[in-house]
């Protein structure tokens, strides 16, 4: 058995290192089928050999009760006829008599009637057949024509062993049989031999062991059911526990305790995964005020990079301009600049992504539209210049929309290049207006990209909203977008509004459009009126 459940064992491990990802409650109940499976085979076989030792040991003791029987019978009819003849009085009896007493009804009645289907019982005296009840060994045969040349030494060797031997027989329908055979002397050369077929020794056996095999199924059921039941409470619970709280932990629930307490191996394993976790809080927690730290520190030098202190020159120019990121940093950005004393400079712009690389990258792109415009090159050039440059490593692909122009006072005329980004609204003569027919190719993705200027003659008064796809595409918590109609709507309602008034007007409604939904972009505006 033990060699069979480790054979077993051993197929199962193969069979699980083919197979992956298996889980542990398979495992082990895999493990358990095999084993009572096992077990099952064996039980069956060990109630096997115990029922067919026992029906022998039944039928020795019921042959050795019935040869006792047959030889008391015998013993007591020999001695009858010593005593008689000892006493002369057998002599003195008729013909009749004395052919009655050698014929000795009470022992060919204890044989003959004997029930073949239990076995037969046959007497041989001096060699040959007293008398038997199978028609196969009639009395009078020499015993040694109906059981073969060594037929006497064998009876002779059952009963001096008091042993059972198997045999053949023939049956009561004349046909030879497997049997079993015992014997017993009643003098040296009297013998009683009996024999009882295989199937009237295990006639039972099929019975008993249909009753042993539901048994043993029911035990074997019982048992796997109780230790399925046992290893979900100890074993599987714990672990599927466990790994609940783990998954909680994976997505961010750091708030989770483990408190499996059925066992020490799961106690001291609760108790380290919440040591860990508490570790693993406070290296957040520290690296998040480090990130703080850091980010504050970003935002402000990113703050600083931007101008806060707006120009207005009156009879020329008014300007104001806000940047509010999504996040700690921001990769929108604007600028002015005075180009000369009656030429201004000013651009917006929107860096692709958002976070350090979008804050990064739009730090580079100020720097570089700034010096160009700054230098007294043509708009135009300009741009393209800071477009080949910002293509130059530029591995990550990232790119900027930028709205660029130059505005000269002591002509009224607007000069500006749009690459790729949101089309401004113009105020002119008391209506606003999209500036259509103005985009261009983004910066940054191709060094060949071809821009186009453009000039407009300004009057007094015209205005010009500049912003970023943060305004138009802000959203609310039914995720609808602002929209370009709600900004247009917007600012035809408010058209005698100043620069800074009307920003603050179109952040106060996306403040009441949002709703408290949070921010999903940088939201950037730049106003510039023609005084």
């Amino acid at each position: 058995m033990a060699c069979a459940t480790l054979v077993c064992d051993y197929v199962a491990m193969r069979w699980y290192e083919r197979r992956q990802y298996m889980g542990v409650r398979t495992i082990v109940r895999t493990q358990m089928i095999v084993v009572l499976a096992v077990v099952f085979v064996a039980t069956l076989a060990a109630c096997f050999v115990a029922i067919t030792r026992a029906d022998r040991k039944d039928a020795y003791r019921s042959m050795q009760s019935t040869l006792a029987y047959v030889r008391n019978k015998c013993l007591g009819r020999w001695a009858r006829v010593e005593e008689l003849e000892a006493t002369g009085e057998l002599g003195k009896l008729s013909s009749d008599a004395q052919r009655a007493i050698a014929d000795d009804v009470s022992v060919r009645s204890a044989v003959e009637e004997y029930s073949q289907d239990l076995g037969t019982l046959v007497i041989v005296r001096d060699g040959v057949v007293f008398c038997s009840n199978n028609n196969a060994y009639p009395a009078g045969e020499v015993f040694r024509d109906a059981f073969g040349q060594d037929g006497t030494e064998f009876v002779a060797s059952l009963a001096r062993t008091a042993s059972m031997e198997q045999t053949l027989m023939v049956n009561a329908v004349d046909r030879t049989e497997l049997a079993y055979a015992c014997g017993v002397a009643v003098d040296d050369d009297c013998y009683v031999l009996m024999e009882r077929g295989f199937s009237s020794v295990f006639d039972h056996r099929r019975e008993t062991m249909a009753g042993a095999t539901l048994v043993a199924i029911a035990i074997i059921a019982v048992t796997y059911y109780l230790g399925s039941r046992l290893l979900q409470k100890v074993l599987i619970g714990p672990i599927d526990r466990t790994n609940a709280s783990l998954e909680q932990i994976v997505h961010g629930d750091l708030e989770v305790i483990l408190s499996e307490t059925g066992s020490v191996e799961f106690a001291s394993l609760s108790a380290e995964i919440n040591e860990t976790v508490d570790r693993l809080k406070g290296w957040i927690g520290e690296a998040e005020r480090r990130m703080e730290s850091e980010l504050a520190a970003a935002r402000a030098i990113q703050e600083s990079a931007l101008p806060t202190v707006f120009p207005s020159i009156p009879d020329a120019f008014e300007l104001y301009a806000s940047m509010e990121p999504a996040r700690e940093v921001g990769g929108d950005f604007y600028d002015f600049f005075m180009l000369d004393d009656h030429t201004v400079g000013f651009l917006v712009a929107d860096v692709s992504g958002k976070g350090v690389p979008a804050a990064l990258f739009m730090m580079r792109a100020k720097n570089e539209l700034a010096s160009r415009m700054q230098s007294g090159i043509d708009l135009l050039e300009a741009m393209m210049l800071t477009n080949e440059h910002l293509c130059e490593g530029n591995d990550a692909l990232t790119f900027v929309t930028v709205w660029a122009a130059t505005f000269d006072w002591s002509t009224n005329t607007l000069t500006f290049v749009n690459a790729g980004h949101n089309e401004p609204l113009l105020l002119r003569d008391g209506r606003w207006e999209w500036l259509r027919g103005s985009d261009g190719p983004i910066m940054g993705f191709s060094e060949f990209a071809v821009f186009e200027k453009r000039t407009l003659t300004l009057a007094a008064n015209d205005e010009l909203l500049l912003f970023t796809d943060g305004v138009t595409e802000a959203m609310n918590a039914d995720s609808k977008q602002y929209r370009e109609a709600c900004l247009k709507e917007l600012v035809e309602q408010n058209v005698e509004l100043a620069p800074r008034d009307l920003d603050a007007a179109i952040r106060a409604d996306l403040a009441t459009w949002a709703a408290g939904a949070e921010q999903s972009d940088d939201i950037t505006i730049l106003v510039f009126r023609v005084c």
